[in-house]
């Protein structure tokens, strides 16, 4: 639910409280990702599917003309 979208970074958050999950895995995700540069979003329509979209920096800067 849009509601939900802003809370799923939360640690311990679970959409569902009897789920078998801890609540922590997209809290780590993002806080790794972030670490590395990069940034999480969570993207989805009601009734519809959810997308996770991870972006993440390049290692290096890429010359013109490389493939």
């Amino acid at each position: 639910p849009p509601e939900e979208r802003e809370r799923v970074f939360e640690p311990f958050h679970r959409l569902r409280p009897r789920s078998a999950g801890s609540g922590l895995g997209l809290h780590l995700v993002q806080q790794v990702v972030e670490r590395h540069g990069g940034h999480v979003a969570i993207l989805g329509a009601p009734g519809g599917g959810t997308i996770a979209r991870v972006v993440l920096a390049p290692v290096r800067p890429v010359s013109p003309g490389t493939p």
